[in-house]
């Protein structure tokens, strides 16, 4: 998950994970080029977060939260939304989970990216562990399993 002040007082933030581009996305044929053509569309929005200042905080477009990208997918092949907001890597990891081609989803609209981070509850048993948690996530990226991993699950658009 991203940073957001509204957790600071619960959780630790252990480790910084790669940036993750926020995209706007429809389906295939579905041409988003500027955030003004988003006004007056409805887009499936993950309950709870953050994706874009501009696109939060714009009243002439309607934000339908979703509970996850597989509900948001599904919404987005009934033409429930116009499109999806999101980081590309879950969404196109629900995607393929769900047996469909990465090619029924249109060209991706990047409106931002952020850094999500690894991060422990302060009420956690665990607490104890967040210098070895540390430790073991900086090898796995210096190694670039994380990035092995991606390719194994993720397919490009």
């Amino acid at each position: 998950m991203f940073k957001y002040k509204e957790l600071s007082e619960d959780v630790i933030y252990i480790a910084p994970l790669p940036t993750l581009q926020n995209v706007v996305i429809g389906l295939s044929g579905t041409n988003i080029n500027s955030i003004d053509g988003l006004k007056g569309k409805v887009l499936g929005y993950l309950r709870g977060a953050k994706f874009s200042d501009v696109i939060d905080n714009d009243p002439d477009i309607y934000k339908y939260e979703i509970r996850d990208y597989f509900q948001g997918l599904g919404m987005l092949k009934t033409g429930r939304v116009f499109a999806i907001i999101g980081p590309i890597d879950p969404i196109l990891s629900a995607t393929s989970t769900l047996g469909n081609n990465i090619n029924i989803l249109g060209k991706p609209f990047v409106v931002s990216q952020r850094t999500p981070w690894l991060k422990m509850s302060k009420k956690s048993k665990h607490i104890a562990r967040i210098n070895t948690l540390k430790k073991h996530i900086t090898n796995i990226l210096a190694r670039g399993d994380l990035a092995v991993l991606r390719k194994k699950y993720i397919t490009e658009l």
